[in-house]
């Protein structure tokens, strides 16, 4: 394996990540390929002051290191700000609305338009503005839809790569940071994992504010539609090259698990995300797991902080 490829462009790609909470140690991996494949450049990871986030004692190295900058903001005045329409100020959520959300799941009910959208596979999402639209602050993983699209509008005139925090960097990715937007495919469906998305200026990534407001949600499966993306000018790229657990031929398909257990199968795997090409690793999610010791999380760890 090579875990010395070199940048073949060296813009200056801001990298980005967003958390809210305290910033668990298993994220530890994210950082340290980072720093390893991209030395030349720099990092903001947003901290969201609204859930009071911090980091981890395990995470606090962050804050000395050179290449990683500590952004401290608030999310919901971003909301306040950018997104527009929403529920009126005077919205009050009824006891009756859960149990009318309860009745709107099912297929039979699903058609019926109560300012909202249906995505055959995953089911209703109720637009900003709809009664039934829960609010912007108990959805966690909707708060983390919601930063990657607003941060660079606010902060960035520049080339921003936003990344999920569960993700092992494998190669340098500012070769893919050209001229156009970029994500990658969720699974096999017709839209965009915005796990990864690269804006390239301003201008893009008013665009995608713009869009999510017309529409009235920045969940991918609406907003990353292939349709939208073409439009938005953001190349969807292979999932095989961006998510071992959703490549059919891969040791870690629909168990990412495996990459934080020793097994017999470890030296393996990482063997395989180099063999293949893979640019990043993606975890999906496993924020509360101990990696085990000789567990493909930990061999790459080792390499990578040796190497530091």
């Amino acid at each position: 394996m090579n875990l010395n490829m070199q940048n073949s462009v060296t813009a200056p790609v801001i990298f980005f990540g967003y958390w809210s909470g305290v910033l668990p140690p298993v994220t530890e991996l994210h950082f340290r390929s980072f720093i390893h494949h991209h030395p030349e450049s720099s990092y903001d990871l947003w901290l969201d002051d609204d859930a009071h986030s911090s980091l981890s004692p395990e995470m606090n190295w962050l804050n000395d290191y050179p290449q990683i900058n500590i952004r401290r903001f608030s999310l919901q005045a971003l909301i306040d700000q950018y997104v527009h329409p929403k529920q009126s100020s005077k919205h009050q959520p009824k006891a009756w609305h859960e149990w009318l959300r309860q009745q709107h799941k099912r297929k039979i009910f699903r058609k019926i338009n109560l300012q909202s959208w249906v995505h055959p596979a995953i089911g209703v999402t109720y637009k900003h503005s709809s009664p039934l639209f829960k609010g912007f602050t108990h959805n966690l993983a909707y708060r983390g839809d919601l930063a990657r699209c607003l941060i660079p509008v606010k902060y960035y005139l520049q080339s921003s790569l936003y990344l999920d925090l569960d993700i092992c960097f494998l190669s340098s990715l500012l070769d893919l940071c050209q001229g156009s937007g970029f994500a990658y495919r969720w699974e096999e469906f017709t839209f965009a994992n915005s796990a990864i998305l690269f804006t390239p200026n301003i201008d893009a990534a008013k665009a995608i504010i713009a869009k999510g407001n017309e529409i009235e949600t920045f969940i991918p499966w609406h907003l990353f539609t292939d349709d939208i993306c073409a439009k938005l000018k953001i190349h969807i790229y292979p999932t095989n090259l961006f998510d071992p657990g959703w490549d059919k031929s891969s040791l870690l398909r629909n168990d990412v698990s495996l990459f934080f257990k020793h097994s017999a199968q470890s030296t393996a795997i990482v063997d395989e995300l180099f063999a293949k090409g893979y640019r990043v690793n993606h975890w999906h999610n496993h924020w509360q797991t101990i990696p085990e010791d000789g567990s493909p999380y930990q061999h790459l760890l080792q390499q990578f902080k040796a190497s530091a």
